[in-house]
Protein backbone atom coordinates (compact mmCIF):
# COMPACT_ATOMS: atom_id res chain seq x y z
CA UNK A 1 0.00 0.00 0.00
CA UNK A 2 1.46 3.34 -1.22
CA UNK A 3 1.55 6.61 1.14
CA UNK A 4 -0.90 8.05 -1.50
CA UNK A 5 -3.17 4.99 -0.67
CA UNK A 6 -2.98 5.66 3.35
CA UNK A 7 -3.65 9.65 2.45
CA UNK A 8 -6.50 9.05 0.29
CA UNK A 9 -9.74 10.88 1.49
CA UNK A 10 -12.98 8.44 0.24
CA UNK A 11 -15.45 10.51 2.45
CA UNK A 12 -17.48 12.82 0.08
CA UNK A 13 -17.67 9.29 -2.08
CA UNK A 14 -19.22 7.74 1.01
CA UNK A 15 -21.53 10.63 2.12
CA UNK A 16 -22.66 10.62 -1.60
CA UNK A 17 -23.69 6.98 -1.99
CA UNK A 18 -25.58 7.56 1.97
CA UNK A 19 -28.42 9.34 -0.01
CA UNK A 20 -30.94 7.28 -0.73
CA UNK A 21 -30.38 5.82 -4.35
CA UNK A 22 -34.10 6.94 -5.55
CA UNK A 23 -33.47 10.85 -4.15
CA UNK A 24 -32.27 12.25 -7.29
CA UNK A 25 -32.77 15.86 -6.42
CA UNK A 26 -30.82 15.46 -3.06
CA UNK A 27 -28.04 13.56 -4.83
CA UNK A 28 -27.82 16.12 -7.31
CA UNK A 29 -27.54 18.83 -4.95
CA UNK A 30 -25.15 17.43 -2.63
CA UNK A 31 -23.23 16.82 -5.79
CA UNK A 32 -22.95 20.34 -6.70
CA UNK A 33 -22.43 21.71 -3.41
CA UNK A 34 -19.58 19.36 -3.27
CA UNK A 35 -18.09 19.83 -6.35
CA UNK A 36 -14.19 20.40 -5.48
CA UNK A 37 -14.11 17.59 -3.10
CA UNK A 38 -15.63 15.36 -5.63
CA UNK A 39 -12.87 16.15 -8.03
CA UNK A 40 -10.15 14.77 -6.29
CA UNK A 41 -11.60 11.59 -5.60
CA UNK A 42 -9.66 9.12 -7.82
CA UNK A 43 -10.41 8.34 -11.41
CA UNK A 44 -12.44 6.04 -10.41
CA UNK A 45 -14.50 7.35 -7.55
CA UNK A 46 -15.00 10.34 -9.57
CA UNK A 47 -16.28 8.44 -13.08
CA UNK A 48 -18.93 6.65 -10.32
CA UNK A 49 -20.40 9.56 -9.06
CA UNK A 50 -20.32 11.57 -12.22
CA UNK A 51 -22.01 8.53 -13.94
CA UNK A 52 -24.64 8.47 -10.87
CA UNK A 53 -25.34 12.30 -11.34
CA UNK A 54 -26.10 11.96 -14.86
CA UNK A 55 -28.35 9.42 -14.18
CA UNK A 56 -30.00 11.35 -11.77
CA UNK A 57 -30.77 14.32 -14.16
CA UNK A 58 -31.99 12.25 -16.19
CA UNK A 59 -34.48 10.91 -14.08
CA UNK A 60 -35.29 14.82 -12.90
CA UNK A 61 -36.15 16.19 -16.86
CA UNK A 62 -33.00 18.13 -16.46
CA UNK A 63 -31.85 17.18 -20.24
CA UNK A 64 -29.87 20.19 -20.93
CA UNK A 65 -27.34 19.82 -18.14
CA UNK A 66 -27.23 15.84 -19.08
CA UNK A 67 -26.20 16.59 -22.75
CA UNK A 68 -23.61 19.28 -21.22
CA UNK A 69 -21.73 16.08 -19.02
CA UNK A 70 -22.76 13.12 -21.01
CA UNK A 71 -20.05 12.98 -24.04
CA UNK A 72 -17.43 13.38 -21.29
CA UNK A 73 -18.47 10.18 -19.68
CA UNK A 74 -18.70 8.46 -22.65
CA UNK A 75 -15.27 9.04 -23.79
CA UNK A 76 -14.30 8.18 -19.82
CA UNK A 77 -16.54 4.86 -20.16
CA UNK A 78 -14.75 3.77 -22.86
CA UNK A 79 -10.86 4.72 -21.37
CA UNK A 80 -11.52 2.72 -18.48
CA UNK A 81 -13.58 0.17 -20.00
CA UNK A 82 -16.90 0.38 -17.45
CA UNK A 83 -18.96 -2.42 -19.01
CA UNK A 84 -21.34 -2.10 -16.22
CA UNK A 85 -23.04 0.70 -13.82
CA UNK A 86 -25.93 -0.11 -11.09
CA UNK A 87 -26.47 -3.34 -13.61
CA UNK A 88 -26.96 -1.15 -16.74
CA UNK A 89 -24.69 -2.01 -19.57
CA UNK A 90 -23.78 1.94 -18.75
CA UNK A 91 -22.09 2.87 -22.54
CA UNK A 92 -25.48 1.89 -24.15
CA UNK A 93 -27.81 3.63 -21.57
CA UNK A 94 -25.65 6.88 -21.85
CA UNK A 95 -25.73 7.08 -25.82
CA UNK A 96 -29.72 6.13 -25.41
CA UNK A 97 -30.78 8.35 -22.92
CA UNK A 98 -28.60 11.03 -24.80
CA UNK A 99 -30.93 10.26 -28.08
CA UNK A 100 -34.01 10.45 -25.78
CA UNK A 101 -32.59 13.88 -24.88
CA UNK A 102 -32.66 15.24 -27.73
CA UNK A 103 -35.79 14.02 -28.83
CA UNK A 104 -37.33 15.35 -25.72
CA UNK A 105 -35.38 19.19 -26.18
CA UNK A 106 -36.92 18.26 -30.04
CA UNK A 107 -32.73 18.36 -31.50
CA UNK A 108 -34.98 15.85 -34.03
CA UNK A 109 -31.67 15.92 -36.28
CA UNK A 110 -29.24 14.82 -33.65
CA UNK A 111 -31.71 12.41 -32.22
CA UNK A 112 -32.27 10.73 -35.56
CA UNK A 113 -28.42 9.83 -36.22
CA UNK A 114 -28.01 8.21 -32.74
CA UNK A 115 -31.19 5.79 -34.10
CA UNK A 116 -29.00 3.89 -36.11
CA UNK A 117 -26.28 3.42 -33.98
CA UNK A 118 -28.52 2.06 -31.00
CA UNK A 119 -30.50 -0.54 -33.36
CA UNK A 120 -27.04 -1.55 -34.02
CA UNK A 121 -26.05 -2.24 -30.69
CA UNK A 122 -29.15 -3.69 -29.66
CA UNK A 123 -32.14 -4.28 -32.31
CA UNK A 124 -34.22 -5.62 -29.52
CA UNK A 125 -34.62 -2.72 -27.46
CA UNK A 126 -38.33 -0.85 -28.71
CA UNK A 127 -36.99 2.48 -27.48
CA UNK A 128 -35.11 3.99 -30.84
CA UNK A 129 -37.63 2.66 -33.29
CA UNK A 130 -40.59 4.23 -31.37
CA UNK A 131 -38.22 7.49 -30.83
CA UNK A 132 -37.82 7.66 -34.53
CA UNK A 133 -41.61 6.98 -35.12
CA UNK A 134 -42.24 10.17 -32.89
CA UNK A 135 -39.73 12.31 -34.48
CA UNK A 136 -40.77 11.26 -38.03
CA UNK A 137 -44.76 12.35 -36.55
CA UNK A 138 -43.65 15.71 -35.54
CA UNK A 139 -41.40 16.58 -38.90
CA UNK A 140 -44.60 15.69 -40.65
CA UNK A 141 -46.82 17.93 -38.41
CA UNK A 142 -46.05 21.04 -40.37
CA UNK A 143 -48.14 19.59 -43.77
CA UNK A 144 -50.51 17.64 -41.30
CA UNK A 145 -51.62 20.74 -39.47
CA UNK A 146 -52.07 22.44 -43.10
CA UNK A 147 -54.75 19.55 -44.19
CA UNK A 148 -56.02 19.53 -40.57
CA UNK A 149 -56.76 23.24 -41.11
CA UNK A 150 -58.69 22.49 -44.21
CA UNK A 151 -60.88 19.75 -42.86
CA UNK A 152 -61.95 22.03 -40.19
CA UNK A 153 -62.61 24.89 -42.65
CA UNK A 154 -64.54 22.78 -44.88
CA UNK A 155 -66.62 21.74 -41.60
CA UNK A 156 -67.35 25.04 -40.90
CA UNK A 157 -68.13 25.86 -44.43
CA UNK A 158 -70.36 22.78 -43.86
CA UNK A 159 -72.29 24.57 -41.36
CA UNK A 160 -72.57 27.78 -42.71
CA UNK A 161 -73.89 25.70 -45.59
CA UNK A 162 -76.70 23.88 -43.00
CA UNK A 163 -77.66 27.22 -41.80
CA UNK A 164 -78.27 28.92 -45.22
CA UNK A 165 -80.20 25.45 -46.37
CA UNK A 166 -82.19 26.07 -43.59
CA UNK A 167 -82.60 29.72 -43.62
CA UNK A 168 -83.00 31.10 -46.77
CA UNK A 169 -83.21 28.30 -49.09
CA UNK A 170 -85.97 25.95 -48.25
CA UNK A 171 -88.54 28.73 -47.27
CA UNK A 172 -87.72 31.01 -50.32
CA UNK A 173 -86.24 28.64 -52.89
CA UNK A 174 -87.04 25.09 -52.82
CA UNK A 175 -85.80 24.71 -56.11
CA UNK A 176 -82.37 24.48 -55.08
CA UNK A 177 -82.32 22.29 -51.87
CA UNK A 178 -81.27 19.21 -53.59
CA UNK A 179 -78.16 21.35 -54.98
CA UNK A 180 -77.45 22.35 -51.51
CA UNK A 181 -77.75 19.19 -50.10
CA UNK A 182 -75.50 17.44 -52.66
CA UNK A 183 -72.82 20.72 -51.87
CA UNK A 184 -73.29 20.10 -47.84
CA UNK A 185 -72.59 16.10 -48.06
CA UNK A 186 -70.40 16.68 -50.28
CA UNK A 187 -67.94 18.94 -48.16
CA UNK A 188 -68.82 17.46 -44.94
CA UNK A 189 -67.55 13.91 -46.91
CA UNK A 190 -64.43 15.30 -48.24
CA UNK A 191 -63.28 17.25 -44.97
CA UNK A 192 -63.33 13.46 -42.89
CA UNK A 193 -61.82 11.53 -46.12
CA UNK A 194 -59.07 14.35 -45.62
CA UNK A 195 -58.42 13.82 -41.89
CA UNK A 196 -58.79 10.08 -42.32
CA UNK A 197 -55.66 10.23 -45.27
CA UNK A 198 -53.82 12.98 -42.65
CA UNK A 199 -53.65 9.84 -40.20
CA UNK A 200 -53.09 7.01 -42.93
CA UNK A 201 -50.03 9.02 -44.22
CA UNK A 202 -48.46 10.01 -41.23
CA UNK A 203 -48.66 6.32 -39.92
CA UNK A 204 -47.85 4.82 -43.18
CA UNK A 205 -44.09 7.39 -43.66
CA UNK A 206 -43.48 6.23 -39.62
CA UNK A 207 -43.90 2.84 -40.59
CA UNK A 208 -40.86 3.64 -43.59
CA UNK A 209 -38.54 5.10 -41.43
CA UNK A 210 -38.32 2.04 -39.03
CA UNK A 211 -38.19 -0.43 -41.92
CA UNK A 212 -35.43 1.43 -43.33
CA UNK A 213 -33.79 1.30 -40.03
CA UNK A 214 -33.76 -2.13 -39.94
CA UNK A 215 -32.65 -3.01 -43.55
Amino acid sequence: MTNNDLSYNREVYIQYHEIHEESFRRRIDFFNQNREKISKLNKQDQIKVFLDFLLCLFKIGDYERFLDYVDEQIENVIEFNIVEFNGLDIYYQLILKKCQCFFYLHRDAECEALVPVLYRMNPKNKIPPLVLKKVSKRRRRVWSNKMNGISIFLILFTAVLLFVELVVVRPFYMSYTSSIELLRNSTILFSFFLLFVNQVLIHFFSIQEVKRLQK
